[in-house]
Protein backbone atom coordinates (compact mmCIF):
# COMPACT_ATOMS: atom_id res chain seq x y z
CA UNK A 1 0.00 0.00 0.00
CA UNK A 2 1.43 3.38 -1.02
CA UNK A 3 0.89 6.34 1.27
CA UNK A 4 1.07 9.84 -0.05
CA UNK A 5 2.07 12.54 2.37
CA UNK A 6 0.00 15.62 1.80
CA UNK A 7 1.54 18.86 2.93
CA UNK A 8 -0.74 21.34 4.58
CA UNK A 9 -0.56 24.54 2.59
CA UNK A 10 0.11 27.78 4.38
CA UNK A 11 -2.90 29.96 4.09
CA UNK A 12 -2.83 33.72 4.11
CA UNK A 13 -4.23 33.71 7.64
CA UNK A 14 -1.44 31.45 8.92
CA UNK A 15 1.22 33.61 7.27
CA UNK A 16 -0.32 36.74 8.72
CA UNK A 17 -0.45 35.20 12.20
CA UNK A 18 3.20 34.14 11.97
CA UNK A 19 4.25 37.60 10.83
CA UNK A 20 2.30 39.25 13.63
CA UNK A 21 3.90 36.93 16.18
CA UNK A 22 7.34 37.92 14.85
CA UNK A 23 6.42 41.58 15.29
CA UNK A 24 5.13 40.78 18.78
CA UNK A 25 8.51 39.21 19.59
CA UNK A 26 10.30 42.40 18.59
CA UNK A 27 7.89 44.47 20.68
CA UNK A 28 8.46 42.20 23.68
CA UNK A 29 12.22 42.62 23.22
CA UNK A 30 11.73 46.40 23.22
CA UNK A 31 9.64 46.24 26.39
CA UNK A 32 12.14 44.00 28.17
CA UNK A 33 14.95 46.38 27.17
CA UNK A 34 13.01 49.31 28.62
CA UNK A 35 12.47 47.36 31.84
CA UNK A 36 16.20 46.61 32.06
CA UNK A 37 17.05 50.27 31.44
CA UNK A 38 14.65 51.37 34.17
CA UNK A 39 15.99 48.73 36.55
CA UNK A 40 19.58 49.86 35.87
CA UNK A 41 18.70 53.50 36.49
CA UNK A 42 16.88 52.65 39.74
CA UNK A 43 19.85 50.62 40.96
CA UNK A 44 22.20 53.46 39.98
CA UNK A 45 20.16 55.86 42.11
CA UNK A 46 20.03 53.46 45.04
CA UNK A 47 23.79 52.75 44.94
CA UNK A 48 24.93 56.30 44.28
CA UNK A 49 27.63 56.03 46.98
CA UNK A 50 29.52 53.41 44.97
CA UNK A 51 30.79 55.18 41.88
CA UNK A 52 32.02 52.02 40.13
CA UNK A 53 28.60 50.38 40.42
CA UNK A 54 26.84 53.54 39.23
CA UNK A 55 29.16 53.92 36.23
CA UNK A 56 28.75 50.31 35.18
CA UNK A 57 24.95 50.53 35.48
CA UNK A 58 24.81 53.77 33.50
CA UNK A 59 27.09 52.38 30.79
CA UNK A 60 24.91 49.27 30.58
CA UNK A 61 21.76 51.40 30.30
CA UNK A 62 23.37 53.54 27.58
CA UNK A 63 24.38 50.44 25.61
CA UNK A 64 20.83 49.09 25.90
CA UNK A 65 19.43 52.38 24.61
CA UNK A 66 21.81 52.34 21.64
CA UNK A 67 20.99 48.70 20.85
CA UNK A 68 17.28 49.41 21.07
CA UNK A 69 17.60 52.32 18.70
CA UNK A 70 19.81 50.49 16.23
CA UNK A 71 18.55 46.90 16.33
CA UNK A 72 14.99 46.93 17.66
CA UNK A 73 13.35 49.72 15.69
CA UNK A 74 10.57 48.66 13.33
CA UNK A 75 10.46 51.63 11.00
CA UNK A 76 8.33 50.87 7.96
CA UNK A 77 7.83 47.17 8.75
CA UNK A 78 4.36 47.26 10.28
CA UNK A 79 1.52 45.63 8.39
CA UNK A 80 -0.50 48.35 6.66
CA UNK A 81 -3.26 46.30 5.13
CA UNK A 82 -4.40 42.72 5.27
CA UNK A 83 -3.68 41.84 1.65
CA UNK A 84 -1.23 39.33 0.23
CA UNK A 85 0.82 42.04 -1.49
CA UNK A 86 1.34 44.10 1.67
CA UNK A 87 2.12 40.96 3.66
CA UNK A 88 4.84 39.92 1.20
CA UNK A 89 6.28 43.44 1.22
CA UNK A 90 6.28 43.55 5.03
CA UNK A 91 7.89 40.13 5.28
CA UNK A 92 10.65 41.12 2.85
CA UNK A 93 11.30 44.31 4.87
CA UNK A 94 11.38 42.25 8.07
CA UNK A 95 13.79 39.77 6.46
CA UNK A 96 16.13 42.61 5.46
CA UNK A 97 15.80 43.98 8.99
CA UNK A 98 16.85 40.62 10.46
CA UNK A 99 19.80 40.26 8.05
CA UNK A 100 21.00 43.77 8.91
CA UNK A 101 20.88 42.98 12.59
Amino acid sequence: MIRINLKIQDTFGNQLNQFQSLLLGVKLAQISSLILIAFSLILAIINREHILVVLSLLIGALILILCMYQFLSLKGIKQKSYTQRFLVASISKFTRYIYNR
